[in-house]
């Protein structure tokens, strides 16, 4: 599937629109990226909270998919660990943003021009939107390379 007409669709994406999970996007430069979760019965914890999968699920892929679409084909890109604080439980409307400036995409194509492979860890919170308070903590680890014979293997194995 075109990554371009997914990224149209994701908010039709089953994980998401199981969990109640919308996804807005900048569309431009595909640079940032915003969640919102509101408590529905279906996605609701045994004691009437968000359900802890679902705030992971909120967060999961966007950093990656961030660096995907600005780094290019000639790069590979993995999310290889996370890791999600639970700080204080909600009921009320949450939400989440991912960013990654030009700068650090710059930073990130220069570094590779040096090593053959690099990691970057990217952070993010999860905020009650009627109180602004943190009610988690997000830390994704991402693994960068430059594309080369990888890619071409990939493709094969995919076949």
């Amino acid at each position: 599937m075109n990554k371009r007409i997914f990224l149209r669709f994701i908010n039709f994406y089953p994980p998401f629109l199981g969990a109640g999970i919308r996804v807005s996007y900048d569309r431009i430069t595909f640079r940032s990226f915003k969640t919102k979760l509101k408590r529905r019965f279906w996605n609701q914890n045994y004691m009437g909270t968000h359900f802890g999968g679902s705030l992971y699920l909120m967060c999961d892929p966007f950093f990656v998919l961030i660096l995907i679409e600005n780094l290019g084909e000639d790069y590979i890109v993995w999310d290889i660990s996370s890791k999600i604080n639970f700080i204080k439980a909600t009921g009320n409307e949450i939400e989440a943003e991912f960013s990654v400036s030009s700068d650090e995409i710059d930073s990130i194509k220069q570094d590779l021009e040096i090593k053959k492979k690099i990691t970057r860890t990217y952070h993010t919170e999860i905020i009650d939107v009627m109180n602004k308070a943190v009610i988690a903590s997000v830390e994704k680890t991402i693994y960068i390379r430059k594309a080369g014979r990888l890619k071409s293997r990939l493709v094969k194995s995919m076949q």
